[in-house]
């Protein structure tokens, strides 16, 4: 075989560069597309130094500097590109990416340097390139069998035989072996299993993300759920408050006026005084129990002088209930957050001082208010005995953690609990000061 033959020469050239022009199409497109990908990246720009490298190849015969930026230059970069692609396709990668990013970059173009200066760049080039391509069936290999893609299987298969191609061709056609067109031809098959790549892993992408849809409606029909069993359950004791306080209070403030009403006919005015006092009695109690309800619901310092305030009203009035310090510490937001926030904050505050009282055996608790980048940030610490936040959790401190998330939720927030047994709790809620 003629390999000097000028028609050949312009076949592999013509060959090479068609080849390296569609694959560097083809994946830069496909990268548009998902720039995530960043193997399609490496790839395209890998067949971009090809082609340029195929059209000075035939001229640095007669240019050494043209030989030199091509052995120098050129080779070293697609021979970085193409590893980078590779090794960016491994489903666990086990060095970090700036490291390989570096350490190949350095092996590649201290090989120019050599090849350059040892004055075989050639042949020195094809045989880096074995190994360029062994370790990219190697990746290819590894990724296939993490992820099962069958586009893996058929890239890794390309790179296989094209490293084979060229170590047989080193021993078979020497540095002429740049002179056939075999080589270019797997550009073909590489770039056809790079589509197949792409369209796989977005396959797979769109079913994980439908799969992630489906929960998350999932999880919202249960959040709705669990939103009306909340919203029953509240009425439920505001009904069971009403009954047993002010029910009761306004049953007796009737019997009261009934009985008063009786002795006034008889014209028993002591008797009729005193009852109709007992009934004032009964009737201012009824009002404390009734501003007490309405305070609950909600505190009306909450209203008329924002988040800070409300919550130090509430550990005022609950460090005596509980017997326990409530401290609170930050300042009055400005601008105030919304009425939805706040309230959803309080609430949490509300249900993580109880649960300190009543289940974690909490001697202090602490409460936080901060603010910064629009959004808003509440810590509540106890000195409980703690729990395990991995560990399923039965009992009514169950449905006071969910209660707690579910509110954060409610206003575009998110709420972490930190707690380790024997040593307290720690919960954080952070929500926009709108609420969304």
């Amino acid at each position: 075989m003629q390999l000097n033959d000028p028609q050949i020469l312009v076949l592999v050239v013509v060959v090479g560069t068609y080849a390296n022009v569609v694959g560097a199409a083809v994946a830069l497109y496909l990268w548009t597309q998902q720039r995530s990908d960043r193997y399609l990246l490496f790839w395209g720009l890998t067949w971009v130094f090809g082609a340029v490298r195929h059209l000075v190849h035939i001229p640095a015969d007669s240019l050494h500097w043209l030989r030199v930026v091509e052995a120098g230059v050129l080779l070293p970069s697609m021979f970085v590109l193409n590893s980078l692609g590779s090794y960016d396709l491994l489903p666990t990668k086990p060095w970090k990416s700036r490291y390989v990013v570096a350490g190949t970059a350095g092996v590649m173009f201290t090989y120019g340097v050599v090849a350059n200066v040892a004055g075989r760049p050639i042949v020195m080039a094809y045989g880096l390139a074995v190994l360029v391509y062994f370790f990219g069936f190697v990746c290819l290999w590894r990724a296939y069998r993490g992820t099962g893609l069958s586009g893996h299987a058929f890239a890794a298969a390309t790179f296989l035989a094209w490293s084979v191609w060229f170590l047989i061709g080193l021993f078979a056609f020497g540095k002429h072996v740049s002179r056939t067109i075999v080589g270019p031809l797997f550009n073909i098959p590489l770039a056809l299993s790079l589509v197949i790549i792409a369209y796989q892993r977005r396959g797979r992408l769109l079913a994980e993300n439908e799969r992630k849809l489906r929960a998350s409606a999932d999880e919202m029909q249960t959040l709705y759920v669990r939103l009306a069993n909340v919203e029953d359950d509240e009425r439920r004791a505001l009904h069971t408050e009403l009954h047993d306080q002010i029910g009761a209070n306004l049953a007796a403030l009737r019997l009261e006026l009934d009985v008063a009403t009786s002795l006034l006919a008889r014209d028993d005015r002591a008797n009729t005084q005193q009852h109709l006092a007992s009934a004032r009695d009964v009737a201012m109690e009824t009002v404390a129990l009734a501003r007490d309800l309405m305070a609950q619901l909600r505190p009306p310092a909450l209203d008329d002088y924002g988040l800070v305030a409300a919550l130090r009203t509430f550990a005022a009035s609950q460090s005596a209930r509980f017997a326990m310090p409530i401290h609170v510490t930050g300042i009055d937001l400005l601008p105030r957050p919304s009425r939805l926030v706040e309230g959803a904050l309080f609430r949490i505050a509300q249900e993580s001082v109880i649960n300190a009282a009543r289940h974690a055996s909490a001697s202090s608790v602490a409460i936080e208010v901060s603010a910064g980048d629009g959004r808003v940030r509440l810590t509540i610490t106890d000195d409980g005995v703690g729990f395990d936040p991995a560990a399923p959790i039965s009992g009514p401190d169950h449905w006071g953690l969910r209660n707690m998330r579910e509110r954060a939720r409610a206003v575009g927030g998110v709420l972490h609990i930190d707690s380790t047994p024997g040593v307290g709790t720690r919960v954080t809620a952070e929500a926009p000061g709108q609420a969304s």
